[in-house]
């Protein structure tokens, strides 16, 4: 029987960006809840019927169709939920005689509401001007001309970044050292916001090195303290606070308030940062590259 210890050691996957190994806590949790369990962190409970394969598999099924028909879950939290359980009991449990293949008919067509939409080109350009931050500026420019995905982009550090002089560009080596690593590059705008944003932190007094974010979290410039202090990453959280308070300053995608009555959409067409990889991947389309 693992330890709830155990499956935080192996569930959270190393090599997976935080988005996933997030997103398959709460997955489990959820199902817990489902189940019945209070107790979030004692994930041994889930093992109580580890001498039951048949029987975890349909109390699976019945929480794919629970959030299926009662709960309207998308097909993508769907298929979240459906990795997630089967990370826990094939790989940290190692339980064998649950046929995920049938479990798998179950989770339904692949569709979504909503179609997702790139950013225009006005719509960025709006972003960057609404961006009082050099930061959020440079972040913007890279997420657009390099199409990566936001922990892709709150995960680079310092000496991920390798100019190409002949170009005036910077090549990105996106998580190094694992089996997703691969190259990307943002544009020349994109490199001389990053290089502005770079100085300004220098001139605040912090030194950082190869092993520092890119992209690191604000801090009272006034405080000699912290700005020497070790940088820290930026939470996905934050990346969300940042574009959303620009979405809505722009008009872009304004925020809802709730009255009574009327309940807040949370899909749109507007997908955050990833609709930074749609104008990405829409760009090289029409300029014919596959």
């Amino acid at each position: 029987m693992t330890t709830p210890q155990g499956f935080q050691e192996n569930s959270k996957i190393p090599w997976a960006p935080e988005a996933t190994r997030e997103s398959y806590y709460y997955a489990i949790t959820g199902f817990m809840h489902y189940l019945g369990i209070s107790n979030k962190n004692d994930y041994s409970e889930l093992l109580v019927n580890g001498q039951q394969p048949k029987l975890i598999q349909s109390q699976v099924i019945d929480y794919i169709m629970y959030l299926r028909n009662s709960k309207k879950a998308s097909s993508s939290k769907i298929n979240i939920v459906f990795h997630a359980i089967k990370h826990f009991y094939k790989t940290v449990v190692e339980l064998e005689d649950i046929n995920w293949d049938k479990i798998a008919r179950f989770k339904g067509e692949n569709k979504t509401t909503i179609e997702k939409r790139p950013y225009t080109k006005d719509e960025i350009y709006k972003l960057l001007n609404a961006a009082a931050d050099l930061r959020d500026k440079a972040m913007i420019l890279v997420a657009a001309s390099s199409g990566l995905r936001r922990d892709a982009i709150r995960s680079l550090r310092i000496g991920d970044l390798k100019l190409i002089e002949k170009y005036n560009l910077y090549q990105l080596t996106v998580y190094p050292k694992t089996e997703q690593q691969y190259i990307a590059f943002c544009t020349p705008e994109a490199t001389k916001a990053i290089n502005e944003y770079l100085e300004w932190r220098k001139r605040r007094g912090e030194s950082f090195n190869n092993e520092s974010p890119l992209f690191r979290k604000q801090f009272n410039n006034r405080d000699l303290l912290k700005i020497r202090a070790p940088a820290q990453f930026l939470t996905l959280k934050a990346m969300d606070f940042i574009i959303n308070k620009l979405l809505d300053k722009t008009g872009i995608r304004p925020s809802h308030k709730l009255t009574e009555g009327k309940k807040i959409p949370d899909k749109t067409e507007i997908a955050q940062w990833h609709s930074f990889r749609y104008f990405y991947d829409t760009t090289l389309t029409f300029a014919g590259v596959s």
